[in-house]
C-alpha cells in the first residue's frame, strides 16, 4: 500500500493520547536544548576568544618582520624590493633593545622600539591607540639654565606609564646597553627623554613593557648609526603572512629571515584550536546524555503503546515500517530540542555580546570582557551532531517495537 507508512504512523498517533504533551516527552525536549545551547555559548566564547587575540596581535604587532643576524645595512634597497611584492602595502626599518627607564625614584624595564617617525603609515597604525598626548618622537632641544639641553621624544605604553607615575611633558632618563662593534664590550648609553603621549594596544603585555622612539633616538640609545635590526611589512591580507614570509626568504636568500604573525604566535592558536575542539568533544557528551533521555521516552512509548503495535503488525504493517514510526518520533523529539536550543544559544549569544556582563582582568587577558563570536560553521556542527545523535537514540527502541509479537500483545485483549 502506498501510503501504509503514513496512515500506521496517523493510527499510532490518535492512539497514543498525550504523547507529544506528556511530561515525560517535554523533559526529553528540554534536555536537549539545554544541552545544544549550552554547547553553542562556549563555542562562541571560545571562537571569540580566537577571533579578539588574533584581532588585538595584528593591531599591535606588524604581519610580518624581515630580520637578518647582524642587521640590515642596505635595508632602504631592500624596503624598496618589498614593496614592490605583489600584496605588501608598505615597509619601514626599525631598530629594537632592551633598556630601562628612570623616572624619580622609579626604575623600569622596557622594550624600546625605535621607528621610522616620519613615514605616515608607521604613524597612522600607532595613533589608533593614543590615549593622550600626541605623537612627537623627534628630537627638540630645550633652555634650561642658560643652557641648551637636547631631549627625545618617547611613547609610552598605558601600564608602563602608571608603573612609572608619568605623564605627557614628564623629563625621563632611558639607559641601554648595547655591544661595541669596535671592542665587543657592552657600552652603556643614557638618553634623556620628554613623554610626548601614552597609547594602549588592547595588550597587557605589549601595554607594560613596549615604548617607542625615533629611528634617530634609537641609533644613539644603541650606538647603530647604519643600520636596522629588521623591517616591519604591512600587508593588504594579514592571513597571507606565510605565504609571503617563505616568497620573502627565496628572493632574498639564506641570510633574511622572514617571521609572520601566524609562526610567532603559533604555539598560543594551536593551543586555543586544540582546546575548542576538545571543548567541542567533552560537551558533545552533554548532548549525548540528553539523547539518552530520548531512548528512555520511546522504550516508555513502546511499552505502553504494545497492543497497538501488535494490531499494526498483525494487518500486515513490516518491522522496517514499524522501526520508521519510532525513528521519526525520536526525531522529532531531537529537532524539536534542537530549534529552541539553538533559539536560546542564538539569543544567549546576542545578549552577552550587546550587554557585557561578564568582565575579565584585564592583566590576564587581553580583552576587558567576554568575547563573543558567532560562527554558522559552529551552529551547522553542532545541529548535526544534535540529529545523528538523536538518530542513534532511536534505534533501541524502535528494533524494541519491531520485534513485537502480535499473538502476545493481544493475548489478553
Amino acid at each position: 500500500m502506498k501510503f501504509e507508512w503514513f496512515i500506521s504512523w496517523r493510527y499510532l498517533k490518535k492512539r497514543k493520547g498525550d504523547f507529544f504533551l506528556s511530561a515525560v516527552t517535554l523533559i526529553a525536549v528540554a534536555g536537549v536544548a539545554v544541552g545544544v545551547m549550552t554547547v553553542l555559548v562556549v563555542l562562541a566564547v571560545m571562537t571569540g576568544f580566537d577571533r579578539e587575540i588574533e584581532e588585538k596581535i595584528t593591531g599591535s604587532l606588524p604581519p610580518l618582520i624581515v630580520e637578518k643576524k647582524g642587521g640590515i645595512e642596505n635595508y632602504e634597497e631592500i624596503i624598496g624590493h618589498l614593496e614592490g611584492m605583489e600584496h605588501v602595502i608598505s615597509a619601514a626599518p626599525f631598530l629594537r633593545g632592551e633598556g630601562l627607564l628612570k623616572y624619580g625614584d622609579r626604575i623600569c624595564g622596557v622594550s624600546i622600539l625605535g621607528i621610522d617617525d616620519e613615514r605616515e603609515d608607521v604613524l597612522a597604525d600607532i595613533s589608533r591607540g593614543l590615549q593622550y598626548g600626541t605623537i612627537n618622537l623627534g628630537k627638540r632641544v630645550r633652555l634650561e639654565s642658560r643652557r641648551k639641553v637636547s631631549v627625545h621624544g618617547i611613547l609610552l605604553g598605558k601600564e608602563l606609564a602608571q608603573r612609572l607615575g608619568t605623564a605627557p611633558g614628564a623629563r625621563i632618563k632611558c639607559i641601554s646597553a648595547s655591544l661595541s662593534k669596535k671592542s665587543g664590550n657592552l657600552v652603556p648609553s643614557l638618553v634623556e627623554c620628554e613623554v610626548s603621549g601614552v597609547f594602549a594596544s588592547g595588550m597587557y603585555d605589549v601595554d607594560a613593557v613596549v615604548a617607542y622612539v625615533s629611528l634617530g633616538s634609537a641609533r644613539e640609545l644603541f650606538n647603530d648609526e647604519s643600520s636596522a635590526h629588521g623591517i616591519e611589512v604591512k600587508l593588504d591580507n594579514i592571513h597571507l603572512a606565510g605565504e609571503i614570509a617563505r616568497k620573502i626568504e627565496r628572493e632574498l636568500g639564506p641570510p633574511f629571515i622572514a617571521t609572520s604573525w601566524m609562526e610567532k604566535h603559533r604555539n598560543l592558536f594551536a593551543a586555543l584550536r586544540l582546546e575548542k575542539t576538545a571543548m567541542f568533544i567533552i560537551l558533545a557528551l552533554i548532548i549525548l546524555v540528553a539523547a539518552f533521555s530520548i531512548t528512555s521516552t520511546l522504550i516508555m512509548v513502546v511499552m505502553d503503546k504494545m497492543r497497538d503495535v501488535g494490531i499494526l503488525k498483525a494487518i500486515g504493517v513490516g518491522k522496517l515500517k514499524i522501526m520508521g514510526i519510532f525513528i521519526f518520533e525520536g526525531l522529532t523529539i531531537g529537532l524539536s530540542g534542537m530549534a529552541v536550543g539553538a533559539g536560546a544559544g542564538f539569543a544567549l549569544c546576542t545578549f552577552l555580546r550587546k550587554y557585557p556582563v561578564v568582565r575579565l582582568p584585564y592583566e590576564i587577558y587581553p580583552m576587558d570582557r567576554l568575547p563573543v563570536q558567532m560562527s554558522a560553521g559552529d551552529f551547522i556542527s553542532v545541529c548535526a551532531v544534535t540529529l545523528f545523535l538523536s538518530f542513534l537514540a532511536t534505534l533501541y527502541p524502535a528494533w524494541r517495537a519491531s520485534r513485537v509479537d502480535p499473538v502476545e500483545a493481544l493475548r489478553y485483549e
